[in-house]
């Protein structure tokens, strides 16, 4: 008797499990199947978490050696930016309500751009050093930009994977839109120190061909 009660728990057992796998299976196949928009999400999720969480590796390091913050100040800049980004969701995460997913990452998307560009150029043009220099206030617009930009990103990709997906692939729809931002967070440990690399070695030539010209 013991052992056929066993025997039944294992077929039980066995069923669960393939039961489950059956499920994620069909959940998979759907997920390949969605709409192509919702793929226009997940791949720029992959890419904006390389460059997120790539801009985050270096800010700190970049506010003090760079602009000449000390390391206090530095922390607090940092500090700024990923509360900022928290409290930017709250207050815009009804603009896409308003607008439409589309239009919102859209908006997102300049602003990223814009933002981004203003801190990179803040490292490009001589413009002084310190807290009260204008290389800090053209980095930290570039920043503010940048927040606002995460703002309107983040609730309008979420309501786009709601928007895209069914009630069968909603669950894994989310799952893959949040493990995207984590992926794009690993490769970005070993594809910063390369662009990093090859801007130092562009830089290094743009300079000496100036001179050459200028000879």
């Amino acid at each position: 008797m013991k052992d056929s009660a066993q025997t039944e728990e294992s077929k039980a057992v066995g069923q669960i499990v393939g039961d489950a796998l059956g499920e994620l299976g069909s959940t998979l196949a759907a997920f390949v199947k969605a709409p192509k928009a919702l793929w226009g999400i997940n791949i720029p999720y992959v890419i904006e978490g390389l460059v997120y969480f790539g801009i985050l590796t270096i800010l700190g390091k970049y506010c003090s050696e760079n602009v000449g913050l000390s390391d206090l100040h530095a922390g607090w800049v940092y500090s700024v930016v990923t509360a900022g980004i928290t409290f930017a969701m709250l207050f815009l995460g009804g603009v896409c309500d308003k607008i439409g997913v589309p239009r919102t990452l859209t908006l997102a998307f300049f602003l990223f751009v814009a933002g981004r560009g203003l801190v990179a150029l803040s490292g490009t043009i001589p413009l002084g050093q310190g807290t009260g220099s204008p290389m800090f206030f053209v980095m930290a617009l570039g920043l503010f930009t940048y927040v606002i930009a995460y703002g309107l990103y983040q609730p309008a990709a979420y309501a786009g994977v709601k928007r895209y997906t069914s009630p069968k692939t909603a669950a894994m729809g989310y799952a893959v839109v949040y493990g995207l931002m984590n992926l794009g967070a690993f490769f970005s440990g070993f594809v910063s120190p390369a662009i990093r690399h090859g801007l130092h070695c562009f830089g290094y030539l743009s300079y000496a061909i100036c001179r050459c010209l200028c000879v």
